[in-house]
């Protein structure tokens, strides 16, 4: 059984993420994911046909990420969010501090190493 919720967190961090560095613009955001990726994620051994109905059945699990799309090409897929689902994720999902914290030292010039290993638990 393949785990979706896995791919669904997955999918919201890349755009927490993406959010926390680049800030919150509401528009499509396309993430790709090579097929094995995708498998490591979700536990499967998929072929591509096969991953092209677990993605179908992502996308009627996850409507609060709004109608996603997806496509692939040459071993890799692509999965486009549209803006209402960009949206959901900033308004509705809980800030990563852990994240923002991180990004904040990396991004500062004459971060040490020691400082950066501080951040971790």
């Amino acid at each position: 059984m393949a785990d979706l919720l896995r791919l669904k967190q997955n999918v919201i961090d890349m755009l927490q993420e993406q959010q926390e560095k680049l800030g919150y613009q509401p528009e499509t955001v396309r993430l790709y994911y090579p097929l094995e990726s995708l498998n490591h994620l979700l536990g499967t051994h998929a072929e591509k046909e096969e991953m092209r109905g677990l993605l179908k059945t992502f996308r009627e699990q996850a409507p609060e990420l709004g109608q996603i799309r997806f496509s692939d090409k040459e071993g890799r897929f692509c999965i486009t969010v549209p803006p209402e689902g960009v949206k959901y994720v900033h308004r509705e999902i809980p800030q990563n501090h852990f994240l923002r914290g991180l990004l904040a030292l990396v991004s500062a010039h004459g971060t040490t190493l020691d400082q950066a290993k501080g951040i971790f638990p």
